[in-house]
């Protein structure tokens, strides 16, 4: 039986209002609080739903199902007015579901508050899914339906989506190959996928109509902090008119519920979210969320300004503190700057990309222009050329402009593509939209142009693209294998275009144009809030991942509930930007928040230090909640970093100050504290600040976007004098970068001067709002567990040149299991590693918990009032926190402490440093579910230490065996490597008896050989190398190394190894498989609506170890198997694990061995089963013992 968890609060406020006596319940129920009524809709006898209302306006229309499925035999008010109870809920008479009698849906208002509160209890008796499918169609269970006909978009995890309204393409036209990306197409197109909420980074569901000003939506944010207990419920969309042209709101038998709508749903959609699956006999829902509504929420503003807006106002003090200083130390090697970036390179028009568009399409880009523009950089150094390219550019632009009126603005903009279509397999014609982003790179092209280079000319092209800033309120396509989907980075070029048209108008001669700019200030603050993706804080407290801060890079189905590194870096340095020239505190906090985080999005893979991970090495996905196809908890295999351009101390820096008309904000590395203080600025970069630091000496760069410092005069005051700063010597202008400068050898103390600030001007921020308290309890508690302050003892190391330290663990709160702790800040003493005795006694409820360090020897303990030793509990231990990437070594236990009641009086950490300790604070009447829950959370978490230590001592005994090869018999292939099996190679030192071939090197004979390399192993993904020098010559190379008799192990994380060939200025699918011998099909794209078993072959030996049968693994179930019937001629074929399902189908053969007659051997294993999270490393340490047998 599932229960989803609701706390003390939600139960009271349930429990009271249904026990209160009952006031007229015949006939419509209305309260009000004087500033908005919730009037009960009563048709047929029963109650459908609710309208809320402000001045007699109707301005959100709640159903408590859709077409009659849910209805109420009574509405009461009750609660001295306050609350409106939908009690005698009724399903349909025919739709198969039952509840109980004592379910209830009931609306609260506070005093004066606008926004009611919506709380629910619902418990399934029965439920027959034929039943409900006869009646209501392919359709979820859903609840709490808000309609709003004329919306053009819906809110959903933060992000807009388009309604078939406004186009249809994204729910009812979307290909994407066969796989929609945002609809239900498995069972009804006119729904959406409906993920969980603890899947929403920001957990709203919603509907916006720009061009009325309307929104209404349920936002759960407050929920998650409170209880989290709505995580599990999900949410979806759903068309009520037309799914072929033409596309209209149609009418329905409510004459305020139609067209459109939003609603919860449960359960969530199954792995993807876009199955259709129903609810069981024995579920509970129980949760609540609060109703937004606006009537004036125009498209020059955003959703999620107005939802985050709310949360600072209501919710601030329940959110996660930020730490003052972010050291960025964590950035990977490969793409650390040595010196500012420079402008891109390059032209804004492209040609075909791969597979998505037809020949001789053309596309506008841009991506990368969210920074420093070329055309600024290029007239300072008077590179002729790269102005002549990029005015070519533009010529061929006005070109391809398109003009359109949208009510009385002229707007200008450009399709994507340009010119030509996406192929049909991607969408086709449909694709084709002005609702991009890329359009907004071409618009900064023709503001630098005339900025500066004087093309007034294009001044009605600049204005155009402006205008259409103040109306799009939704984008998608970003990227092209996506077209059905807005992109976070969709967020990038907008906000650039709009700040760079506010610092090119704002003083300009005529009042149109300033207004217009500030205007533009704004509108850069509404399009950075749009695309902020991030989880606000924890999605589920009873794990022991931590999501917040983290960001989706887009809303398609395979990113959903997973965070992203790749291009959304690029978002950091736009939310920097927009930061800093508003100061708006909520977006300050966030991007603290974000750079301490980042750090999480490391793929899996082992290298020697940070120094060594390169821009390849983060990743696309990382799991956060249950559905995601990458697994809770399992990270992508592949990905990408790029360079924070804004952001990073570059060269010898030590500090990078990002400085703007509102704002400042320092960052650091390699450990040191430096900080900024009495921040001033009088525009066109004249700015004054104090530096603070633990060091002298160092060096600062200095960054103000949108503003040229290339002839600013510098000063330092110090000890009372002001030294001028010689150019060149004590301070560069860096030519490449003229927002920048970079100064020399300063100390602590020293006051910053860039040209002439005005002396009386206000002082600024220059720190992140919600910073970490020194000690703990800033944050209030809101779960079973009470966190107690300890007497601290130790600063814990947290530099992240030690690998033994603790870089990364977030300060505050920390949930693990249910389980709720305060860390006490960095800044100061934060472990306790001495036994110490309690100033006062500690009351304990019936049980503590104690967060403290893996290691060896003795547990640590409490001490109660009689002096009594109480140790943890081993068998609830369970791994709370590690550090990461996974070259760190430190990890943080969780386990409960029996306490019998009793005082604590002390505590002895044994031979461990304990970070925190909680008590219970209740355990009776609903708090005892949730104790049991985190009973299960523990025990649950418990087992996947067991699990993990015994990896451990799996990667020991594979490390002896190992270590008897001689020198390098390994041979890895390119590209570079990744995924389980290599993950296990190098921890257990393979990788060093192994040669990593470059592409060179894989087409030398004398180097890449059956004889000199018995094994060789390909983990890259994918990809391979196809062509180095002459066509085909790495293909050609492997294809020999078989024929030679050679061992080839393919062991992607990938579904299909070695399917898309790569070489210089190429990228196609290809596959190498078949022609190397071993024949792969399409098993499927995504798991069928079978019950899959992993099942071994009799006698099978060579995968030695793993178990005859187990669990289809979670996750990617894109299975790639090998066709046991298209055998080359005169190979034998071992069959090692096929995929079968309980229809008693075959779905083929996830691994396998070929032999082929000319002796070459290839050992399959699909990456699905390297994977796995029960029996993934089992599989791969036994691939990588056949590999040793081989090379011995």
């Amino acid at each position: 039986m599932l229960r989803l968890h609701s706390r003390a609060r939600a139960h009271r406020f349930l429990a009271t209002s249904v026990f209160l006596s009952f006031i007229a319940i015949g006939g419509a129920q209305e309260i009000s609080n004087g500033t908005v009524t919730i009037r009960s809709v009563q048709r047929d006898r029963a109650f459908t739903g609710f309208d809320v209302l402000s001045h007699d306006q109707t301005v959100a229309v709640v159903r408590l199902s859709s077409d009659g499925l849910l209805t109420a035999g009574r509405a009461a008010v009750t609660a001295g007015g306050t609350t409106l109870v939908f009690s005698r809920l009724t399903p349909a008479p025919d739709s198969g579901l039952r509840l109980t009698l004592g379910d209830s849906i009931q609306v609260r208002l506070k005093p004066r508050d606008p926004y009611p509160e919506v709380a629910f209890e619902l418990d399934v008796r029965a439920f027959d899914p034929a039943v409900w499918e006869r009646r209501a169609g392919q359709q979820p269970f859903h609840f709490l339906a808000l309609y709003l006909p004329e919306a053009e978009v819906w809110h959903q995890r933060g992000w807009l989506n388009a309604t078939p309204l406004a186009d249809p393409f994204p729910l009812l036209l979307d290909r994407h190959a066969g796989t929609p990306e945002i609809s239900a197409y498995h069972y009804n197109r006119a729904w959406s996928y409906t993920p969980p909420l603890g899947a929403h980074p920001l957990p709203v569901i919603g509907l916006w109509a720009p061009a009325s000003g309307r929104y209404v939506g349920f936002e759960f944010q407050t929920t998650r902090l409170e209880d989290n207990s709505a995580r599990d419920i999900a949410t979806g969309y759903h068309w009520l008119g037309p799914t072929q042209p033409p596309y209209h709101a149609a009418p329905g038998t409510d004459p305020q519920a139609r067209g459109q709508m939003v609603a919860l749903v449960y359960p969530y959609g199954g792995p993807g979210y876009q199955q259709l699956v129903l609810p069981k006999p024995g579920d509970h829902l129980a949760s609540r969320g609060v109703l937004l509504w606006s009537t004036h929420l125009a498209a020059t503003d955003d959703p999620n300004h107005f939802v985050y807006a709310y949360l600072w106002q209501r919710a601030r003090p329940l959110l996660p503190r930020v730490p003052e200083r972010v050291d960025l130390s964590w950035l990977p090697g490969g793409i650390r700057l040595r010196d500012f970036e420079e402008p891109p390179g390059g032209g804004l028009i492209g040609g075909v990309e791969g597979q998505f568009q037809v020949r001789g399409s053309k596309v506008l880009s841009g991506w990368r222009w969210q920074n420093e523009l070329p055309t600024q950089v290029a007239q300072a150094r008077g590179d002729a050329a790269r102005v002549r390219e990029l005015d070519a550019d533009a010529e061929v632009l006005r070109g391809y402009a398109k003009r359109f009126r949208v009510g009385a603005d002229e707007c200008v903009f450009w399709e994507k593509p340009l010119t030509g279509a996406w192929t049909e397999a991607w969408g086709g014609l449909p694709v084709t939209t002005l609702h991009n982003a890329n359009g907004f790179a071409a618009g900064r092209l023709f503001l630098s142009l005339y900025r500066d280079l004087g093309k007034t000319n294009d001044l009605a092209i600049i204005d155009g693209v402006f205008n259409w800033a103040r109306h799009v309120v939704w984008t998608r396509n970003e990227f092209a294998d996506v077209p059905s989907s807005p992109f976070a980075i969709g967020g990038t070029l907008t906000t650039a275009f709009c700040l760079d048209y506010y610092f090119t108008f704002k003083h300009a001669p005529d009042a149109e144009h300033r207004y217009r700019a500030r205007q533009a200030l704004n509108l850069a603050r509404s399009f950075t809030y749009r695309y902020l993706t991030l989880w606000p804080s924890d999605n589920n407290h009873f794990d022991n991942l931590d999501s917040t801060f983290l960001w989706e890079p887009n809303s398609g189905r395979d990113w959903t509930g997973a965070a992203c590194a790749n291009e959304v870096f690029w978002n950091l340095d736009t939310l920097a930007q927009t930061a800093v020239h508003t100061g708006d505190p909520v977006l300050m906090w966030a991007l603290q928040g974000s750079l301490d985080r980042w750090h999480q999005l490391y793929q899996e893979k082992y290298k020697g230090s940070l120094a060594d991970y390169g821009a390849a090495d983060m990743a696309e996905g990382y799991g956060l909640y249950a559905g995601n196809i990458y697994g809770v908890g399992v990270r992508a295999p592949y990905g990408f970093a790029s360079s924070l351009a804004m952001l990073e101390p570059v060269g010898h820096s030590l500090v990078r100050v990002l400085a703007g008309e509102k704002a400042a904000m320092a960052f650091d590395k390699h450990g040191t504290h430096v900080g900024i203080a009495d921040y001033h600025y009088t525009g066109a970069g004249n700015l004054a600040f104090t530096v603070r630091s633990d060091t002298n000496g160092f060096d600062l760069s200095l960054t103000v976007p949108y503003v040229d410092l290339s002839r600013k005069s510098v000063a330092v005051l110090r000890g009372g004098r002001t030294l001028a700063l010689v150019a060149g010597t004590d301070f560069l202008r860096p030519p490449q970068a003229l927002w920048s400068l970079y100064l020399r050898r300063l100390d602590n103390g020293d006051g910053v001067v860039v040209g002439e600030p005005a002396p009386t001007s206000p002082r600024l921020p220059c720190v992140a709002p919600l910073i970490q308290a020194t000690g703990i309890g800033t944050v209030p508690a809101t779960g079973m567990f009470q966190p107690v302050p300890l007497p601290y003892d130790a600063v814990a190391d947290t530099d992240w040149a030690h690998l033994d330290s603790w870089s990364g663990l977030w300060r505050g709160t920390l949930w693990a299991d249910g389980i709720e702790f305060g860390l006490a800040s960095s800044r100061g003493p934060s472990t306790v590693t001495q036994p110490v005795r309690f100033a006062q006694p500690i009351p304990s409820g019936s049980q503590a918990a104690l967060l403290y360090s893996a290691g060896d020897g003795p547990l640590p303990a409490l001490i109660d009032a009689a002096g009594r030793r109480r140790p943890v509990d081993r068998s609830t231990e369970a791994l709370a926190w590690r550090a990461w990437p996974p070259i760190y070594t430190a990890k943080l236990l969780v386990a409960t402490v029996p306490t019998d009641g009793q005082p604590l009086i002390g505590l002895d950490p044994g031979s461990r440093s304990v970070w925190a300790l909680s008590v219970l604070r209740k355990s009776v009447g609903p708090a005892a579910e949730s104790l049991a829950e985190v009973r299960t959370a523990l025990q649950g978490g418990a087992a996947v230490w067991q699990r993990q230590q015994r990896d451990e001592r799996t990667v020991a005994e594979l490390r002896t065996e190992v270590a008897r090869l001689a020198e390098k018999p390994v041979a890895v292939l390119p590209p570079d490597p990744s995924g389980p099996a290599m993950n296990l190679a190098q921890r257990a030192g393979l990788i060093q008896h192994a040669v990593e071939l470059t592409p060179a090197e894989l087409i030398d004979p004398t180097v890449f050989n059956a004889r000199r390399f018995p094994v060789a192993v390909y983990a890259g993904g994918e990809d391979y190398v196809q062509t180095v020098r002459q066509s085909g010559d790495a293909a050609e190379a492997i294809v020999r190394y078989v024929n030679q008799g050679g061992t080839l192990l393919l062991l992607s994380p990938l579904p299909w190894p070695m399917y898309y060939a790569t070489g210089p200025g190429f990228h196609r699918p290809q596959p190498l498989t078949g022609r190397l011998g071993l024949p792969l099909f399409d098993a499927f794209e995504t798991a069928p609506g079978d019950t899959l078993e992993v099942v071994a072959a009799a006698g099978q030996a060579i995968l030695g170890g793993v178990p005859d049968q187990f669990t289809f693994p979670a996750g990617d179930a894109r299975l790639r198997a090998i066709d046991r019937a298209k055998m080359p001629a005169g190979a034998k074929y071992a069959s090692l694990y096929r995929v079968t399902g309980a229809s008693g189908k075959d779905y083929g053969d996830a691994a396998g061995l070929v032999e082929l007659a000319n002796g070459g051997r290839i050992l399959y294993v699909w990456g699905g089963l390297l994977r796995d999270a029960d029996q993934g490393l089992t599989i791969s340490r036994a691939s990588l013992d056949f590999l040793v047998r081989t090379a011995a």
